[in-house]
């Protein structure tokens, strides 16, 4: 019998297969032999009950490698799983740089403005408004940096889609909630200097040089 199938992906999930070319067992000279199991079943109970009927026609046929089909996708995926969780955990150090460097540039600008933010209270400027001031004052540049990120983003997009296999790296949805968690560690790093800025004592402020 003579036949064509559709294409399989015999490497790896994530890579095209190459052509092949299906004999029937008696046409080869196998030392070993591959049998696939599908059944409603769990898998992983499954091994024991293949292995016994096996050797039920043949009790010295050796069963060996018996896996279940997830765990060879989950081993075929391996090096991208290790590269996505590698450039997490960077993510997740530069996520923590960057609310420490907020954080302190924020408090740095507060100290430069003590003498305005003093005049500003003494002239009647309550805490909520001078916290709204120093906050404004380091989302402007935040949102600049977030705006550049993103257009980054999807310039290199290409090169995140080799480390990802069935996940979209421009799906909007995803981008915006980045954006938003961005966004909101930015506002909770700038809420000390901000607080902080309303501890200030106007009239030391306004004897500072």
């Amino acid at each position: 019998m003579v036949g064509l199938v559709g294409d399989i992906r015999h490497d790896a999930i994530d890579t095209a297969g190459a052509p092949h070319i299906y004999f029937s067992i008696y046409q080869l000279n196998s030392a070993t032999l591959g049998v696939e199991v599908r059944s409603a079943s769990d898998p992983a109970l499954l091994g024991e009950n293949v292995r016994r009927e096996i050797q039920a026609v043949d009790p010295a046929l050796p069963v060996f490698g018996i896996r279940t089909f997830a765990s060879m996708v989950s081993d075929s995926m391996m090096p991208h799983r290790f590269s996505a969780q590698l450039m997490g955990a960077f993510a997740l150090l530069a996520l923590i740089l960057a609310a420490v460097g907020i954080y302190g540039v924020l408090a740095y600008r507060v100290g430069q403005r003590t003498r305005e933010i003093g005049v500003r209270m003494a002239l009647g400027a309550k805490a909520g408004s001078v916290v709204r001031l120093v906050i404004a004052d380091g989302l402007r540049p935040i949102a600049a940096g977030m705006a550049i990120g993103l257009a980054g983003s999807l310039v290199l997009n290409r090169l995140l889609a080799q480390l990802v296999y069935g996940v979209s790296t421009s799906d909007p949805l995803v981008l915006a909630a980045v954006a938003f968690f961005l966004l909101l560690v930015a506002l909770l790093a700038s809420c000390i200097p901000a607080w902080q800025a309303t501890r200030i004592d106007p009239m030391l402020a306004l004897r500072a040089d």
